[in-house]
């Protein structure tokens, strides 16, 4: 059971693990990809330019160990969970 226990533990999500891999920055933006955000929302939300989201998503994909924009976003629900409960209300 005690085994059991650990796999739970590790599966929780665990925001300051992602603050370790990426910078602050690359956390904003890949949290906002992650509640479905486009790169223009994105980039309004920041007040930063659409090539300057694009750098640091391209950026955070090798350190979140991802290739593409869905894969990233679920890999950071994976860290933060989903942070979507008010989204399933609408």
């Amino acid at each position: 059971m005690d085994g059991a226990r650990g796999d739970e533990r590790e599966a929780a999500p665990d925001p300051s693990a992602l603050t370790q891999i990426l910078s602050a920055r690359e956390c904003d933006i890949v949290v906002l990809l992650a509640k479905g955000y486009s790169n223009r929302a994105i980039a309004d939300s920041l007040h930063i330019a659409v090539g300057t989201v694009k750098r640091h998503l391209a950026n955070a994909y090798p350190k979140l160990g991802v290739g593409s924009r869905l894969a990233a976003a679920l890999r950071v629900r994976q860290f933060v969970g989903s942070g979507d409960e008010r989204a399933s209300e609408r």
